[in-house]
């Protein structure tokens, strides 16, 4: 299942959503990896001082996915194993507020219900949720599944047709074209009003870029035509 999420440079863009299974496959990883400290670790270090264990064993248990998450831009290292992530509905990073609400909300997702609760409202929610993602406002999605084409397979040359390419071009990155790709893709799939202003916004924004003042081709042949010259220009 895929979702459409609108960024805040106002593309559109397509994120499969992480599926059940491979989101208890990141669980188990952690488990394991939280285990591994416990054992290997807490336990080694302390010998049988049984309080110390108590405690250095609840703080790892309650802070490791939190901690990860927040400093490892929404994965934890089960996450990142299987290439999935945390973000935002608007297609951003999450916020330290949101991965604070998604974290409060474990104890119930997985905790006391065994991982019952956050099973039957990701099963039963369109995005997948858990009770946490859709108090917080976060999805997540399989960056594995998430493949964008090199920028020479977008498009065929034609040598012969070259004609001005405004030297401006080089201030932008094979991710910036790559987005624009994106925009045009989708418009070609998804023929709506909304897709379509999208699209003349981002034209309008890059001539104002690249200052210049031709208002006569319309939005999708011109960033057809960024398309090819950013490949010429920067090849």
């Amino acid at each position: 299942m895929n979702i459409l999420i609108q960024t805040t440079q106002n593309v559109v863009l397509t994120y499969p959503l992480a599926n059940v299974g491979v989101r208890i496959a990141a669980f188990v990883l952690d488990l394991v990896i939280v285990l591994f400290f416990y054992f290997g670790l807490i336990i080694t270090v302390l010998g049988r001082s049984e309080i110390a264990q108590i405690l250095l064993s609840a703080l790892l248990f309650l802070t490791y996915h939190l901690l990860f998450e927040v400093f490892m831009n929404g994965q934890s290292p089960g996450k990142k194993i299987v290439n999935i992530q945390v973000v935002s509905l608007d297609g951003r990073s999450p916020s330290l507020d949101q991965l604070l609400i998604r974290w409060s909300f474990r104890l119930l997702d997985i905790g006391v219900s065994f991982g019952l609760a956050g099973l039957f409202f990701a099963v039963s929610s369109s995005l997948q949720q858990k009770l946490g993602d859709v108090l917080a406002g976060t999805i997540v999605v399989n960056k594995k599944s998430l493949q964008h084409p090199g920028l020479h397979t977008l498009v065929k040359l034609n040598q012969a047709e070259k004609g001005h390419i405004n030297p401006l071009l080089k201030k932008y990155s094979d991710e910036d074209m790559i987005i624009v790709k994106t925009l045009l893709a989708r418009v070609r799939s998804y023929d709506t009003i909304e897709n379509k202003s999208l699209l003349r916004k981002m034209a309008n924004k890059i001539k104002e870029d690249l200052k210049e003042t031709d208002q006569t081709t319309d939005a999708e042949t011109y960033l057809n035509k960024i398309l090819h010259d950013y490949i010429i220009i920067t090849r």
